[in-house]
C-alpha cells in the first residue's frame, strides 16, 4: 500500500535502502508502459518484431551507452510492454562466490551533489527521452509507469541467470508475468 505524503499517496521506494545506487556495480532492470499497454511491437514465431515506437526505444537505449560514459550495458531485450536490459556503473568485478554480499550502509545520505552517475537517473532520463520521441512520432498519450524494478547482480553466476532469462524473454512471451492477450 503507498504511504500518505501531504494528504495524497506516494509510491514507497523498491530501491534497496542504504545502498549508493551511483557506486560501482552491475544492475538488471526493468521498465513497463502504463497500465502494460503493448506499444513496441509483437512477438511472432518467439521473436520481436519491433514496430516505430519500439525501434526509437531501442535506438535511444544504445544512445544512451555512447552519451553517459560511466555506463556501459550488457544483455538488452524490448518486449511488447517493458524492457530488460543489464547496465553496468564502471568496470564492476564480479565475485565468483554464491554468497556476495552486497554493500550497504545503514549510514549511507544522499549527499544531494551531482546525481547525474547513478541508475535512477539514468532510467528517467532514458524514459523521458523516448516518452517525448514517441509522443511526437504520433502516440500522444504513450507512458511509461512511473518506477521501474532493479536487481543488483550479485556475482558471475547471477549475471549468467540474468542473462539467459532477457535472451529467452521473446520465446517465453505467453508465460510472462507482463503478458496481455490479444
Amino acid at each position: 500500500m503507498p504511504e500518505l505524503y501531504k494528504e495524497k499517496y506516494k509510491i514507497t521506494s523498491n530501491r534497496l535502502q542504504g545502498y549508493d545506487y551511483s557506486s560501482e556495480g552491475a544492475y538488471f532492470i526493468t521498465i513497463c508502459t502504463a497500465k502494460h499497454l503493448c506499444e513496441f511491437g509483437k512477438i511472432e514465431n518467439d521473436e520481436m518484431i519491433l514496430n516505430n515506437f519500439g525501434k526509437i526505444v531501442e535506438k535511444e537505449w544504445y544512445k544512451s551507452e555512447k552519451i553517459r560514459k560511466e555506463i556501459s550495458f550488457g544483455e538488452f531485450c524490448i518486449m511488447p510492454n517493458h524492457i530488460h536490459g543489464i547496465v553496468f556503473i564502471g568496470n564492476p568485478i564480479l565475485q565468483n562466490k554464491n554468497d556476495y554480499k552486497i554493500p550497504q550502509t545503514p549510514y549511507y545520505i544522499n549527499k544531494f551533489g551531482s546525481q547525474y552517475r547513478n541508475i535512477s537517473t539514468f532510467v528517467n532520463q532514458f524514459k523521458g527521452t523516448c516518452t517525448r520521441k514517441i509522443r511526437k512520432a504520433g502516440n500522444k498519450s504513450f507512458a511509461w509507469q512511473p518506477n521501474y524494478y532493479d536487481h543488483i547482480i550479485r556475482n558471475e553466476k547471477d549475471l549468467t541467470r540474468i542473462e539467459r532469462y532477457i535472451r529467452s524473454n521473446p520465446e517465453n512471451w505467453e508465460d510472462d508475468k507482463f503478458y496481455k492477450p490479444k
